[in-house]
C-alpha cells in the first residue's frame, strides 16, 4: 500500500461520544491530541492516554498543526471554535449542526472556501 503518512486528529471537548472517539482514535493511532480545560478532566485523560497532548486551549493545539480537529462542545460555545480553526484554514468535523442563526452558518461557508 505504500508509505502513507498518519494523520493525527485533535478532539475538543469530551462528551460521551467525544470519550468513545476518544478510545477509537486512540487504539487506531491517530489521536493527536484533546482540548481540554477541566483540570480534574485533563489529569484523567493523562493517565487514559499516554503518549498525547493535552492542551488547556484551543489556540495552543492550533499551534501543534494537527490535520484535523473534532469539535465536541456545547452549542453556545461551537460557532466561536469553528470559526476560530476555519479562520486558521483547519479541517473541522462537527458532531452535530450548529444551532446558530442562518448568518452564522452562511458565515462559517464563505470562511471555508
Amino acid at each position: 500500500m505504500g508509505n502513507l503518512e498518519t494523520k493525527k486528529v485533535c478532539i475538543i471537548g469530551d462528551s460521551q461520544w467525544g470519550q468513545k472517539l476518544m478510545e477509537v482514535a486512540y487504539e487506531m493511532g491517530v489521536l493527536g491530541g484533546v482540548v481540554e480545560s477541566n483540570l480534574k478532566k485533563y489529569m484523567v485523560l493523562l493517565k487514559s492516554y499516554p503518549g498525547i497532548i493535552l492542551h488547556t486551549h484551543i489556540e495552543r493545539a492550533i499551534n501543534e498543526g494537527y490535520d484535523n480537529y473534532v469539535v465536541d462542545v456545547s452549542d453556545e460555545n461551537k460557532f466561536d471554535i469553528v470559526r476560530y480553526l476555519l479562520n486558521n484554514k483547519k479541517n473541522v468535523f462537527i458532531k452535530k449542526v450548529l444551532a446558530v442563526a442562518s448568518g452564522d452558518i452562511s458565515e462559517l461557508i464563505e470562511i471555508s472556501k
